[in-house]
């Protein structure tokens, strides 16, 4: 991948949504401190010659998935969210992984709008509102983002589920900490040439968000004391407590995302409060998987994911292996998962309050 910084400097005018506002496609998402677009990538006339560290090998005209700070006003909030933005493309720049979302390049203070990053565009939008329109739920007052008509079936949570499990594989390998792992924050596309069969879905999933998501998401997220925003609902004991985020703190959270894959997008501990979801996590009343779930994920999130001695957890690479090759249509095994510590909470759709 070219370097997104020098990319900057000398490729401003890859963009079509530079030229004068009029290619902006369409609004897909809004925050705290931003936007995201969807708009098209294109080369510039006066292309560079591959050699130069700035050139960049993408289609005449290609979707992308524009992320864009509101017009920079003075004081705290709009310096936070330019060093979020920096950082999360400083991030994101380092990898190179099938599951994991591809940033494009970076634009900083271009037509007065402050600074934009450029990812590979996801046509079928993030896991959760995915789930939820599979499951006959979709919010009427949000903007139609996404035209596709693809729906999820059961067949298709297992390969999503792996998909998720290698790329934080191979962020763990990369000692990367996501800390903020959830369905809102897996986006899915399709792969154009592969046609889905009965053993082989046609959906690509890939782990975004590694900097900005608490604003673009801030009605699930939770201020605790004086701390920033934090996602409790996905969240292990020793994060609330002490704030130590590591890979199986991830692992843990993995286990939340499991859940709202096969409960098909209900929000986790549905009908709670954010203070009373705390005080639950604390006193080790975690969630019961859906009835839906085969045995083997039921057994990922109870007897791998929500240990409360962080070392207990699985490795993602062990969590992996275990899904690889996993269909919900393999022969029903008898569970041995003993779930009497678990409040059920039913999973109900994410109704508007």
């Amino acid at each position: 991948m070219p370097n997104p910084w020098e990319l900057t400097m000398q490729n401003r005018c890859l963009y079509s949504c530079y030229e004068n506002g009029s290619n902006w496609k369409q609004e897909i998402g809004e925050g705290c401190f931003g936007k995201v677009f969807r708009g098209r990538l294109r080369r510039p006339e006066s292309s560079l010659p591959p050699s130069d560290p700035s050139y960049i090998k993408v289609d005449n005209s290609q979707a992308v998935a524009i992320k864009v700070l509101k017009t920079p006003s003075p004081g705290i909030a709009s310096i936070t969210a330019e060093r979020e933005l920096l950082r999360e493309a400083r991030t994101m720049a380092s990898f190179s992984h099938e599951n994991i979302l591809t940033l494009h390049g970076i634009v900083i203070n271009e037509c007065n709008m402050g600074s934009w990053l450029v990812f590979e565009y996801m046509e079928l939008g993030d896991l959760a509102q995915l789930l939820r329109s599979s499951n006959g739920y979709s919010r009427s007052k949000e903007k139609e983002s996404h035209s596709s008509t693809r729906y999820l079936v059961q067949e298709d949570l297992p390969p999503i589920a792996e998909q998720i499990a290698n790329g934080m594989k191979y962020l763990s390998s990369r000692n990367f900490v996501h800390r903020d792992l959830a369905c809102r924050n897996c986006l899915v596309g399709e792969r154009p040439s592969l046609q889905p069969t009965e053993d082989l879905s046609n959906l690509i999933i890939k782990i975004s968000d590694f900097g900005m998501s608490r604003d673009l998401h801030s009605n699930e997220y939770y201020k605790m004391g004086g701390s920033r925003f934090l996602p409790v609902r996905w969240m292990p004991p020793e994060a609330i407590l002490y704030g130590k985020f590591s890979e199986q703190s991830d692992v843990w959270s993995f286990g939340v995302l499991l859940w709202e894959i096969f409960s098909m997008g209900a929000i986790p501990y549905y009908g709670h409060a954010n203070e009373e979801v705390v005080t639950m996590i604390l006193g080790s009343i975690y969630l019961e998987p859906p009835n839906s779930a085969p045995p083997l994920i039921r057994q990922l999130m109870i007897e791998h994911c929500w240990k409360k001695v962080p070392s207990d957890r699985l490795s993602f690479t062990e969590i992996h292996a275990k899904l690889t090759g996993f269909s919900s249509a393999s022969p029903p095994e008898e569970s041995q998962v003993t779930s009497h510590r678990y409040v059920y909470l039913q999973p109900l759709p994410d109704l508007e309050q």
